[in-house]
């Protein structure tokens, strides 16, 4: 092994077919790297799976459980299986554990009560790694931790520092014991940083690289597709597991008013007004959107002085519409009083349990503006709306910009965010944007999106 602070595998591109083929199956070259790593440099405490979407991470797990329990089998062995809740280990890795052993006529104990899962006499402690002031108790040998890019930040960081305390002993061959990470990689934030961290001092690490494309399950179409919608940066991050700078510049780069823009048209009855708004003490603003031939368009942009008076003004704008409000969830003491009046005015309540993430919903708009698919109406209504989305900007911590004051261009911009994210995730016309998103392949895996061909 190479004597630097980091050493790194780069994924390959050779196909390997992940396959049952009388009984066996076999792992893509990432897979197969990353489960043999821990033993090949057993002096070697940290390792990190950096996949593309779709890769097989949490696959990769479940090959990594399955490896381990063999190994330490017999032997009193603890094992932390960390991921940013405990629904979403049970909804991806526990599931596909389930798949795997029914096939191969396996057993194992999972106690939900406890969080704990038992093969023989190796125990799977599930740890919630999205709470990391809660990572306490029992110490343990070996730390699988998934997808810890997807919390913010200084949660990834603490919940690193936490999961490294925990994980303190040798196991039963003399191995020292070792944390290994399986994330996608979300630029230059908490798994970087973490790596970066290790770096510095001088803590020797082996980075595996997963490459979507070399999971062979998965359509070639779709792994097309998922080129053609991102641009170089997302492809070298969501697609390759490469740390690049995803959150500088503007926030809606896609977005250019000589491409996006587009002459008004009359909004006759026959026309469902789809609108989002933004809740904040004194101040509000709020867009209209309305669906036409398979397309979005901005119709019109709002700017309330007084709260109360926004929905007679929606209804009478729009008179004889169809009219749906997506508000913002945050604003709960708002809403309570709010919500009589909208529904009063004939409008229909769209209303979430909370927003969703910002990551998610800037990613809609930037695609669908990319694709032809949402443009803004060129008039003096939306023109505050379209220069807020050419001026919103990214932080020093990499979020989008969320400025002071009532003109503050986020205003606009997340009351967009609000309408649009639920147009996606709902009418079946975006489906095809849904399906490549992010967002899609985090809450179902490599498996769900190949068509269960696995």
């Amino acid at each position: 092994m190479e004597t630097k602070s980091s050493l790194i595998i780069p994924g390959k591109t050779q196909q390997i077919i992940q396959v049952k083929q009388n009984n066996i199956i076999r792992p893509f070259i990432h897979q197969r790297q990353i489960m043999s790593a821990p033993f090949a440099f057993p002096e070697v405490s940290y390792f990190e799976l950096c996949g593309g979407y779709g890769c097989g991470k949490s696959f990769s797990i479940v090959f990594m459980i399955s490896v381990l329990a063999k190994r330490y089998q017999g032997f009193d062995v603890q094992i932390a299986l960390s991921s940013t809740t405990i629904t979403l280990l049970n909804k991806t890795v526990i599931l596909d554990l389930q798949k795997l052993f029914k096939k191969s006529g396996s057993r194992f104990e999972y106690n939900q009560k406890d969080n704990i899962l038992t093969i023989g006499t190796v125990r799977f402690l599930l740890i919630a790694s999205g709470q990391p002031t809660d990572i306490y108790g029992p110490n343990v040998h070996i730390t699988l931790c998934d997808e810890v890019d997807e919390l913010p930040e200084q949660k990834a960081i603490e919940a690193h520092k936490a999961l490294s305390e925990r994980t303190r002993l040798t196991l039963p061959d003399g191995r020292k014991p070792f944390i290994m990470y399986f994330s996608t990689v979300h630029g230059y934030r908490g798994l970087y940083k973490i790596v970066q961290e290790l770096k510095s001092s001088n803590l020797q690490n082996v980075l595996v690289r997963g490459l979507t494309k070399n999971n062979t399950i998965l359509d070639p179409q779709y792994v097309k597709n998922l080129y053609a919608i991102y641009d170089e940066q997302e492809r070298l991050a969501y697609l390759e597991g490469r740390f690049v700078n995803l959150q500088s510049g503007r926030v809606y780069g896609n977005y250019d008013e000589a491409t996006c823009k587009c002459a008004p048209f009359e909004i006759t009855p026959e026309y469902v007004v789809m609108i989002g708004q933004d809740l904040n003490s004194g101040f509000s603003k709020a867009v209209a959107v309305v669906k036409k031939d398979k397309k979005l368009y901005i119709v019109r942009g709002w700017s309330f002085k007084e709260i109360g008076g926004g929905p007679s003004i929606m209804r009478s704008t729009y008179m004889q519409n169809q009219i749906q409000w997506y508000p913002d969830s945050a604003g709960k003491e708002i809403l309570k009083g709010y919500k009589k009046e909208i529904i009063d005015n004939g409008i229909q309540c769209r209303i979430g349990s909370s927003n969703p993430r910002i990551l998610d919903r800037v990613f809609y708009i930037n695609k669908l503006f990319k694709m032809g698919l949402l443009y803004v109406f060129d008039c003096k209504e939306t023109n505050d709306l379209s220069e807020a989305l050419k001026v919103r900007s990214y932080n020093d911590l990499g979020q989008p910009e969320k400025g002071k004051g009532e003109s503050a261009p986020d205003h606009y911009c997340d009351s967009l965010e609000y309408v649009v994210y639920r147009i996606v995730r709902s009418d079946p016309d975006f489906m095809h944007l849904k399906d490549l998103s992010r967002e899609a392949v985090a809450e179902h895996g490599y498996i769900k999106i190949a068509g269960q061909n696995a």
